[in-house]
């Protein structure tokens, strides 16, 4: 069995198709379109027109739209790369210059989200607090929630009075009737980001003239501070997500010391403090992973540790596992002032499987000297882009589980050693995670099993949920198939 992070298909009727993330033009509704995913975008040919996702997932069928209070400015569809875009690695529209000259709005998708951004280009930053309006409707009728998850429900929200978000949590628009399947559809917490550093920022909720109006504010002491183009989005999906990602502390200083460091390796939630930050969310391109830094400049004491929830609830409750293997894509790796990055996996205790904080940063293993699951890679600078997988051992096989979600996460050699590396030291390894786009590179565990009498094991690119069942003590995957191949 292999089972994905990230959804990788999406249903259609009685059968799973490939997501495809093409953008076609509707010339009826003037506007881009897909209807290849668990979720149907709408892209508006000029900024200051609706723009849509339509929730199809598990037999849901709302609609929230959203409207940019923009200049009427057409948009323009181009590949990410070609607006110097990371995160996403299908067609976008972009509509330059929407919000003021330098500052534009861009619209692209990550696996299982529609993100809603604003650009703030170097030259256009000012140093006040910034704030850009959008005009949102809900499905009717449907209630408007705000939590953590779906399971930690803070308040249902008052739709029609102003307020201040907490976002620390994310909006859940849907009712559950209890059946198991998903209800909701999400508005992920809201953040600002520029090429170092990430922060939560202030939404407000207001009512004017009849209207529903988001208000994003990028705060002017991130702007002051900020390097390269400024980023702040609003993110649509259709499930609660992978709660897969990396948690990344730093210490503010330029004079890095022995106390720096134990303050972020030995930190219950590294984002405490004055002189300490972090960056804290899920993942959704390959320029984030594991790092590990000692210089003589700011923000020189660096710590990053990985997590990797997998639902493996779809074995057999008496099947015997007898291998596994957890792989990751290596996108980039680099080191400075040592011979080798090191990494190793061991298995955490994440509290949400949907969802990354930096709450999260010590239930990566055990602080100091964590049991490990499988024996270390190494690596050097320059490594090629390719999979490099952990070959788990007894230890690691006991930890998947077969009624609900192997948890495991990767760390620095010299994390879990708890080693201080000398100055100028810096190891980084970099890898995607479930919310990239395409599953060419995916995090994923497959897993050897029997059950039963019979050793037949077949492997497949599964949902999140793996969905097995067995037949005359057969595992059976259920598979499209290709010219009567599985």
């Amino acid at each position: 069995m292999e089972a994905h992070v990230g959804h990788i298909y999406f249903k259609n009727g009685d059968s799973f198709e490939d997501i495809d993330w093409t953008l076609d033009w509707n010339e009826t509704k003037k506007g881009w379109e897909f209807k290849t995913h668990s979720f149907h975008p709408f892209l508006p040919e000029y900024a200051d027109e609706w723009v849509e996702f339509r929730d199809v997932y598990q037999d849901k069928d709302q609609t929230i739209k959203y409207k940019a209070v923009a200049s009427h400015v057409a948009g323009r569809l181009v590949m990410p790369e070609d607006i110097g875009l990371k995160e996403s690695s299908v067609n976008c529209v972009i509509y330059d210059d929407a919000f003021g000259e330098g500052i534009d709005y861009i619209l692209y998708f990550t696996r299982s989200t529609l993100k809603k951004v604003v650009r703030i280009r170097e030259g256009s930053k000012r140093s006040e607090d910034m704030s850009f309006d959008f005009e949102v409707v809900f499905p009717q009728g449907k209630a408007v929630k705000r939590g953590k998850d779906k399971d930690n429900i803070a308040y249902e929200l008052d739709v029609y009075n102003s307020k201040d978000f907490d976002t620390d949590k994310q909006t859940m628009i849907g009712d559950d009737p209890g059946d198991g399947k998903e209800w909701n559809t999400y508005l992920r917490g809201f953040k600002c980001w520029d090429g170092e550093k990430s922060e939560k920022i202030t939404v407000r909720y207001l009512k004017q003239q009849g209207k529903t109006v988001l208000r994003k504010i990028v705060p002017k002491s991130f702007l002051d501070a900020s390097v390269g183009d400024v980023f702040t989005d609003t993110t649509t999906s259709y499930y609660a997500g992978a709660g897969d990602g990396y948690i990344l502390g730093y210490y503010n200083t330029s004079t890095p010391s022995q106390s720096a460091w134990d303050s972020i390796h030995d930190s219950a939630n590294p984002n405490s403090g004055n002189t300490l930050n972090v960056t804290s969310y899920t993942a959704t391109n390959d320029d984030v992973g594991l790092r590990l830094a000692y210089k003589s400049m700011s923000n020189g004491v660096q710590i990053g540790r990985a997590d990797f929830p997998i639902d493996t609830s779809g074995i057999d409750d008496a099947a015997t596992i007898s291998a596994a293997e957890f792989d990751l894509y290596a996108s980039f790796t680099h080191q400075s002032g040592s011979d080798t990055i090191e990494i190793g996996l061991v298995q955490t205790s994440q509290a949400s499987t949907s969802s990354i904080t930096s709450d999260d940063f010590d239930q990566c293993g055990s602080v100091n000297s964590p049991t490990e699951g499988a024996s270390r890679l190494s690596f050097t600078t320059g490594l090629s882009a390719a999979y490099r997988g952990f070959t788990l051992n007894s230890t690691g096989l006991g930890w998947i589980s077969k009624t609900g979600y192997t948890k495991i996460g990767v760390r620095t050699g010299r994390d879990m050693s708890d080693t201080l590396p000398t100055t100028g030291e810096e190891c980084r390894f970099n890898t995607y995670f479930s919310e990239s786009t395409g599953s060419s590179s995916d995090p994923y565990l497959s897993v050897t099993y029997t059950t039963g009498s019979s050793s037949a094991v077949k492997t497949y690119n599964g949902l999140a949920k793996a969905s097995v069942k067995t037949v005359n003590g057969l595992a059976i995957a259920s598979v499209k198939t290709k010219n009567g191949l599985a």
